[in-house]
């Protein structure tokens, strides 16, 4: 079934796994789209000319055929070349080149088959900003790097406040059971229904979307505990794909990698004296994994 007469477009599942939201039901008529990829990226020198990438849409079991091996490889090699044991930096640079990448990707797709139907995300929409949200090390780099160069003393303060609150009606509980306090706990990055970290947000922020605001709003309203909007299939599997080459490559590298609850994450990062030189010599920083 296509839904909404929009190629590509698909229900995507909210999940707090490891990353991302899958395609459940569904089924879009078949169609091949070749994406011409030129990166280049100054530190890794990863060059790509004249080389496709191809999309397939609604296969028989709602997934790409083949997404892409290529970029998988590519953000591998990108993360791989970007992390160098002992330079402290390259923890804060490896979360920027893979997202710069995933969006350049995307944005390429999308000025080649323009959307059918724009999303429907603008600045005052926050009703997925109520669900939960996981993080890598580099993104919790990111994110923290951030909160203190740009926050003064009294706005961090005042965060730390609000991830005490809302770790204790979340923590420990799963999914569904943290469903029940969705309304009372709004991420604690969102102020006055706009993201103060926009600029930094995590992969799984980015991936979120939907073409009709209505579906999140039901969802929130009805405490949904894994909801299920419409969405673009391309979006989805870029972010995925370019999380799961990044994880890959920090895993062989010997770092610590996994899915962290982005309270329990801020937490300790705060907590930590220096997390990101912890973590680049291989200590285990982070503990607060998703439960469910």
């Amino acid at each position: 079934m296509q839904l909404g007469g929009l190629p590509g477009a698909t229900r995507h599942e909210g999940s707090g796994g490891s990353f991302g939201f899958p395609v459940v039901g569904g089924h879009t008529s078949r169609l091949r789209i070749k994406v011409v990829l030129f990166l280049v990226f100054d530190l890794c020198a990863v060059r790509l000319e004249n080389n496709i990438v191809v999309f397939y849409f609604g296969t028989s079991d709602s997934r790409y055929v083949f997404m892409t091996d290529l970029l998988f490889t590519l953000t591998k090699r990108v993360a791989g070349k970007t992390l160098i044991p002992g330079a402290v930096e390259t923890a804060l640079e490896l979360a920027p080149r893979v997202m710069a990448l995933a969006e350049d990707v995307i944005n390429r797709f999308e000025t080649q088959e323009p959307l059918g139907k724009s999303a429907a995300c603008r600045p005052g929409c926050a009703y997925c900003c109520h669900y939960q949200v996981v993080m890598t090390p580099p993104e919790i780099f990111l994110v923290g790097t951030y909160v203190k160069n740009r926050f003064t003393a009294g706005k961090r303060q005042e965060l730390f406040e609000r991830i005490d609150r809302y770790a204790s009606l979340r923590e420990g509980k799963s999914l569904t059971e943290t469903a029940g306090v969705l309304h009372e706990t709004p991420c604690f990055f969102l102020e006055n229904y706009t993201c103060v970290i926009y600029e930094v947000r995590p992969l799984v922020c980015r991936a979120w979307h939907a073409i009709d605001s209505t579906d999140c709003r039901i969802h929130l309203e009805s405490a949904t505990s894994r909801p299920e909007v419409e969405g673009y299939n391309h979006r989805h599997y870029v972010y995925k794909t370019v999380a799961a080459g990044m994880e890959a490559a920090i895993k062989e590298m010997g770092f610590q990698i996994g899915a962290f609850a982005i309270a329990g994450a801020m937490r300790e990062y705060f907590r930590h004296h220096e997390p990101e030189k912890a973590w680049m010599r291989g200590d285990p920083v982070f503990s607060a994994n998703l439960k469910e």
